[in-house]
C-alpha cells in the first residue's frame, strides 16, 4: 500500500494501523512524492491526503492514472473537509473509490481496506 500525506503525524498512525493490520506500506510525505514513487512500483491500494502543499491528493492521482502500472488501483482520499461539487468532479475523472474523514477511525479504515481488497 502506498500512503501520502504531508503531516508526519498522519503518516505514522496509518504506518503503525496497516502494519498491525498485517499490510506492507510505502510512505511519501508529498503528492510529487507519491506520484514519483507509484510510477515506479505496483501497490493494491492507494490512501492520499487530499489537500497538500504543491500538488494535492487529487492532482497526484491524476498523474499515477496516466500511468499502467496503477491505473486501476483503488485510491482512498482522507479529508477533513466536505467535498464540494468541483472536488466531486474532479474525484470521478481519477475513479476514487472511497472519502476517508479525518479524524482517522483504525476501525472503520481497515473494514472498507477488507471490502475493496476482498
Amino acid at each position: 500500500m502506498l500512503t501520502v500525506d504531508d503531516s508526519p503525524t498522519v503518516r505514522q498512525h496509518l504506518k503503525t494501523t496497516l502494519e498491525t493490520a498485517g499490510y506492507h506500506v510505502t510512505q511519501g510525505e508529498s503528492g510529487e512524492e507519491g506520484a514519483q514513487i507509484a510510477e515506479v512500483e505496483k501497490f493494491d491500494l492507494l490512501i492520499t491526503d487530499l489537500n497538500m502543499p504543491g500538488m494535492d491528493g487529487l492532482e497526484m492521482l491524476t498523474r499515477i492514472r496516466r500511468k499502467v502500472i496503477n491505473r486501476d488501483t483503488p485510491a482512498f482520499v482522507l479529508t477533513t473537509q466536505a467535498r464540494d461539487s468541483e472536488t466531486k468532479a474532479r474525484a470521478g475523472l481519477v475513479r476514487v473509490t472511497a472519502w476517508v474523514v479525518k479524524p482517522l477511525n483504525p476501525e472503520l479504515l481497515l473494514r472498507g481496506i477488507r471490502l475493496v481488497l476482498s
